[in-house]
């Protein structure tokens, strides 16, 4: 195998150019399996039903949440290596071997603990009699899956705090594809969710193995070596402790919701409510991906010291007003024209349950984008323990106020406790980051005449659609053509105003680098 350091030697600080490449890519990680998950969603809720679907949703969230169980050594792994690397330093390979050790065995315990549990967590769930073998199956297999997971996620990690996110893109795709795109195929040819779910693992640990040979030979300085100097885990300790704070709590204040509905009401109404939330979702691809870049960068850049801090403070801003600009059309049209999106993409039995809870969680995904940004500042400059103190806050009160709602509203309710909750940590989130930055000398405004600009646009467009579904009605081509209209008169608006010349510079050059290669 080449050597692959020399294709794109990792830097210190990645400039603007860099930055956006590396936002194209991760997007493109998770813009890819996006376009599969939107074709392999309908498919899999007629070839398994509402409920053998809801059953695999509740299999996918359980997968997610475990392995996020990482004591948040990938998040600290990520940022040591950038921090390494910005430094100069070359002494990472410890570390690294170190973490991947720990991780692997925490992969071991919790999905250990959670296979043997399979068969009372099914009961939990009130699974139908007829589906509870089945489940308690599913849920093993989601057990024996979490060290892998958690090894194929944290190899990832160790590229991007290289900034290679052309080798971790190159095999985040195959994983994101093969979790979506197999069960489909197997559904259909008449496999059970448990064989589904094994196919999906060998998968994934062919992605390891390809991992474990390529990290060598990308990151200047590394190698594999057995871990032996545990002491280094004090390095990352605590930014690790506090990230792991915040890796148990987030998904529990994400997919409490589907959990609450399956044993309020039933894994039925968990089905209806998991189309909607898995699709619209979706759309959080574009500050996921700015913010995975963003993280080692901003880390970079807080470990060059102070020099740094005001253009730091000019990346977030931009960063936040660019994902506004960015999420906004689709999160306005998925919200105007719910019914005729959910008829179409899932059928009218969708459309009829499912409506009004698409459109609170558009809302509720437009403060969730804007979050991310701020979410991964606070994080870089090394101040997880903030992060986590929100989470718990928030923890506190989404629990009795999801219980509450799902109980009297059921899926709506659902969608209207996630809604709140995002809602108030973008909201927070805003504020302590704007507050680090005034302490660390730059003084950030809380709207620029730009981000106005941008308010001004969206706020526009949304009454423009609302306008279009009153004045179409019951024709859909009409609608469309209205909306395209004013989605393109925004980009436009956008374009010429709210962005300034840097932005739009490094999305031309981005453009014909693309094109080029």
């Amino acid at each position: 195998m080449e050597d692959l350091s020399t294709s794109a030697s990792p830097t210190a600080v990645p400039g603007g150019a860099a930055l956006a490449r590396n936002a194209f890519l991760n997007f493109a990680g998770l813009g890819v399996p996006l376009l599969a998950a939107v074709i392999a969603v309908p498919l899999l809720v007629r070839a398994l039903g509402v409920t053998r679907f809801g059953l695999l949703g509740l299999a996918w969230a359980s997968l997610e949440y475990l392995a996020l169980l990482d004591a948040g050594l990938t998040r600290a792994t990520t940022q040591s290596v950038a921090t390494a690397i910005s430094r100069g330093t070359r002494d990472i390979r410890q570390v690294v071997s170190v973490s991947l050790a720990l991780l692997f065995g925490v992969g071991v315990v919790f999905g250990g603990i959670f296979a043997v549990t399979a068969p009372w967590l099914a009961i939990l769930l009130r699974v139908p009699p007829e589906l509870h073998a089945e489940a308690v199956a599913l849920f093993r297999v989601v057990g024996i899956s979490v060290p892998v997971v958690l090894l194929m996620t944290s190899m990832r990690g160790v590229l991007e705090g290289a900034h290679r996110f052309d080798l971790s893109v190159a095999t985040k795709i195959p994983g994101s594809l093969a979790a979506v795109l197999i069960p489909a195929a197997c559904a259909y040819a008449g496999f059970s969710l448990p064989a589904m779910m094994l196919i999906v693992l060998a998968a994934r640990v062919v992605i390891c193995a390809v991992l474990w040979r390529i990290l060598p030979r990308a990151i200047p300085g590394f190698a594999w070596e057995v871990p032996r100097e545990w002491v280094r885990l004090r390095t990352i300790g605590r930014f690790a402790a506090w990230v792991g704070v915040s890796s148990v709590i987030s998904p529990i204040l994400v997919y409490l919701d589907r959990f609450f509905l399956a044993a309020f009401a039933s894994v039925t109404a968990a089905g209806y409510y998991v189309g909607p939330y898995e699709g619209v979702t979706r759309l959080l691809v574009v500050p996921v991906s700015l913010s995975g870049v963003l993280f080692p960068a901003l880390a970079s850049m807080a470990a060059r010291g102070e020099s740094d801090v005001a253009r730091a403070g000019r990346v977030v801003g931009r960063a936040v007003r660019q994902v506004f600009l960015a999420v906004l059309p689709a999160v306005a049209v998925a919200a105007v024209f719910a019914p005729l999106i959910l008829t179409v993409w899932l059928g009218k039995d969708y459309a009829t349950y499912s409506t009004t809870a698409l459109r609170i969680l558009a809302v509720g995904v437009l403060a969730n984008a804007l979050a991310h940004v701020p979410f991964a500042y606070i994080q870089a400059i090394g101040r997880p323990d903030l992060t986590a103190r929100l989470h718990i806050v928030e923890l506190i009160i989404h629990v009795p106020l999801t219980w509450w709602l799902v109980k009297r509203f059921g899926i709506s309710g659902a969608a209207m406790a996630w809604t709140f909750r995002v809602t108030l940590d973008a909201l927070l989130l805003a504020i302590v980051s704007a507050w680090l930055r005034h302490k660390g000398g730059h003084r950030p405004q809380m709207i620029t005449r730009r981000g106005a600009y941008a308010v001004a646009f969206g706020a526009l467009l949304v009454l423009a659609l609302i306008s279009t579904l009153r004045v179409a009605g019951a024709r859909p081509a009409f609608a469309l053509a209205l909306a395209s209209l004013y989605v393109a008169t925004f980009v436009a608006l956008a374009w010429l105003i709210a962005l300034d010349d840097a932005e739009r510079s490094a999305i031309l050059r981005l453009t014909r680098l693309q094109r080029a290669s």
